[in-house]
């Protein structure tokens, strides 16, 4: 009889561990984050890290806004659903920072910068920014990644209906240009 794979799953699933900075925002909301440009961008990627000097940083290394540094001598790190980090350290619970979310009046009219970056627009509206968990602004999850709103299904299935599409397309076209060689023949 075949072996058990229990053990083999159980391991599987251990592979990706729950980091506390992993952020994600339920409800309205977006992180901000200096861009490489030295301005705001904004984000719903909530896959955060600390770098070298303790800084809160996003997976391309661009800094939280407002910064927050944690102390290297910590023994956990925790954060709220209303945003405010907190470390162990060996003189009792600190608070290390706030993480503060923006908000649009148009979130639709954000511009795409790449790498998950947001940017302000006239579409968008200037942001309103704010604590989480307080008035329109969603609760920070710890431990937790966004999903893609993407299905990746329905993309394939879009995908080929467009590319049925253009070949027809295509084929019409060559239709038409032999019709009109054929009566230019005939006309001459």
């Amino acid at each position: 009889p075949p072996r058990s794979t229990r053990k083999e799953s159980s391991a599987a699933s251990d592979v990706y561990k729950r980091q506390p900075l992993d952020l994600a925002i339920e409800g309205n909301g977006f992180f901000q984050v200096t861009n490489p440009n030295g301005g705001a961008s904004y984000t719903r990627s909530g896959s955060f890290s600390l770098n070298g000097s303790g800084q809160v940083v996003d997976s391309s290394g661009n800094a939280l806004i407002p910064q927050i540094n944690v102390p290297a001598e910590n023994n956990g790190i925790s954060i709220g659903a209303n945003g405010q980090i907190s470390t162990q350290t060996a003189g009792g619970l600190e608070v290390a920072g706030q993480i503060q979310l923006a908000n649009f009046n148009n979130p639709a009219g954000l511009s795409a910068a790449g790498g998950n970056l947001l940017n302000e627009s006239a579409a968008s509206g200037a942001p309103v920014v704010g604590n989480p968990n307080q008035g329109p602004f969603g609760s920070v999850l710890s431990g937790f990644l966004e999903g893609s709103n993407v299905d990746i299904a329905e993309e394939m299935v879009d995908q080929i209906v467009a590319k049925a599409t253009f070949e027809a397309n295509v084929n019409v076209i060559k239709a038409n240009d032999e019709m009109i060689g054929s009566l230019l023949d005939i006309k001459s």
